[in-house]
């Protein structure tokens, strides 16, 4: 029998691959996990397999932005390699001082060595901030090698460019001190084998693979812990904590796999025939202790799509914890809004906010002093700002990047979600939580799962701009009827709150130990 003392034994790993510091959904879901798990066991860590020299800044940005606990900490593969911190450090990049006889290059805000006879020789190309990001060195018009610099302008990464190519066929890592930790080589189909020098994984001069080191460090972790269990949120490791890692017997691992979005779309034909990211992880499905899915739509289209599946849990993301208003407060703040409209979310291609944009030019027409906020950062923002000039909108706010979403969606009377493709639609949970009625298309996955028509929003057919415009005047222009909408919108505070969320999860970890035979 799992007792409250056996949890308080159990170091609970989430990993979750790579992150960056803006970052989505997914990597949002992991520090919220660890951060809720956390109370119930006695300790989380996040698991990442990636080398970022801002790496440090980024996992203390997201604990800071969920509110991490002591016990929660972020382990890196690179710092178990080195055996000692690799990233780190606080304030401003040291600025780059250029070398004697450097030019700068303003098209390519980089400082240029050259030759006596003019050809290129060393391009230091800097950071928006003036500290250096990367120099590369050039041969007989050729690259030849790029060097990765940290905040110190030190050089911690060197790859060895493939003659004629951009591919890499080698690489060196170091760490703060300058000592080479890692070499890598590169073949011509992209695998990479590792020689390690010092620390527990070090492989005596041969060179090895990648792939049997991660397995060495999840091997290690386990064995670190007096019970463990492992919650796989990326799909590229979900083998290491599964069934194919060599160091452990079938089974030795108490695993959990989340898939976040299968990718499947209907109709179903036989397995071999549809591509989908997941496919492994769902079709491996009775090799994890239990595999979480985040809606009941999701869970159908798997079980449709491969079968029935014992292990197959549905677990919705929760919402958020914030400050929670007294009830006079909060109704007070959904009477007095705006006709705004709210949308937070990346700017980026998948979202479709082209949409909203053309959405709102009919929403202004029809509702007066409208406006649309726009909260987020991504690759489409130059361009939706200039598609929002061209189509003479007024009254658009493109607000940045923030924190506080749930703080953000109060500011609006309605939200707005159309999104091609989500494994859940956080933003839409976040919007609910904040008495803010969402519109919505209806896609795969989230909105039809939290979105009750006529109640606290509308669904649209996927892809309806016509629609989508026409349901957002109907909120717009019916304050009254908006206001109850974001009364009944806000009880997903209970529906969804973080205390049923961790009472759920904590019965699905559990259930591995009793799989295993662990008491």
């Amino acid at each position: 029998m799992v007792t409250a003392a056996s949890r308080r034994r159990t170091h609970v790993y989430i990993v979750t691959g790579s992150f960056s510091a803006t970052s989505g959904g997914r990597t949002r879901s992991s520090f919220l996990k660890a951060s809720a798990l956390a109370g119930s066991y006695g300790s989380c860590s996040i698991l990442t397999f990636n080398w970022r020299l801002d790496y440090d800044e980024s996992a203390r940005g997201w604990l800071r932005s969920v509110g991490a606990p002591a016990n929660v900490q972020v382990e890196n593969f690179y710092e178990y390699l080195a055996a000692e911190p690799l990233f780190g450090g606080d304030g401003p990049w040291t600025p780059f001082v250029a070398p004697d006889g450097a030019s700068y290059n303003a098209r390519k805000s980089s400082w240029d060595e050259r030759a006596s006879d003019g050809s290129l020789v060393r391009r230091h190309v800097l950071r928006e901030d003036g500290g250096l990001n990367y120099v590369d060195e050039w041969s007989s018009g050729v690259r030849i090698r790029h060097l990765n610099a940290d905040r110190n302008g030190a050089t911690r990464v060197v790859s060895v460019v493939r003659p004629g190519t951009r591919e890499y066929q080698s690489r060196e890592r170091r760490t703060v001190h300058g000592r080479v930790f890692a070499e890598e080589r590169i073949d011509g189909d992209g695998d990479v084998t590792m020689r390690v020098i010092g620390g527990p994984a070090d492989t005596e001069g041969a060179y090895v693979s990648v792939r049997d080191l991660e397995y060495g460090w999840i091997r290690y972790l386990h064995d670190r812990a007096d019970e463990a269990v492992f919650l796989s949120e990326a799909r590229a490791y979900d083998g290491h904590v599964a069934v194919l890692n060599p160091h452990l017997p079938p089974g030795g691992l108490r695993t959990v796999a989340t898939v976040h979005s299968n990718h499947l779309r209907p109709p179903y034909a036989d397995v071999h025939s549809v591509w989908t990211y997941n496919d492994w992880a769902l079709s491996h499905a009775s090799d994890f202790g239990a595999l979480v899915v985040l809606t009941e739509r999701q869970r159908r289209d798997v079980e449709a799509h491969y079968g029935p599946c014992p292990s197959l849990v549905t677990i919705g993301h929760p919402v958020a914890p914030s400050p929670r208003p007294r009830l006079r407060t909060s109704i007070h703040a959904v009477l007095s809004r705006p006709p705004r409209i709210v949308v937070v979310t990346r700017l980026v291609r998948v979202k479709r906010l082209d949409d909203v944009l053309e959405a709102f030019r009919q929403v202004r027409r029809a509702v007066r002093g409208a406006r649309l906020e726009v909260w987020g950062s991504g690759d489409e923002e130059e361009a939706l700002q200039a598609r929002a000039e061209k189509l003479k909108l007024k009254g658009v706010r493109f607000a940045g990047r923030t924190d506080d979403p749930v703080g953000a969606f109060r500011r609006g009377q309605v939200s707005v979600s159309t999104s091609i493709t989500e494994g859940f639609g956080m933003s839409t949970l976040e919007s609910l939580s904040a008495g803010t009625p969402v519109v919505a298309y209806d896609y795969r996955y989230g909105p039809r799962d939290l979105v009750v028509p006529g109640r606290n929003g509308y669904l649209v057919p996927d892809g309806d701009v016509d629609e989508l415009a026409r349901r957002i005047v109907d909120v717009l222009s019916r304050p009254r009827r908006a206001r109850l909408m974001g009364v009944w919108a806000s009880t997903a505070r209970v529906t969804r709150s973080q205390r049923r969320w961790v009472r759920r999860w904590v019965r699905v970890i559990d259930s591995t130990a009793r799989r295993q035979g662990v008491d």
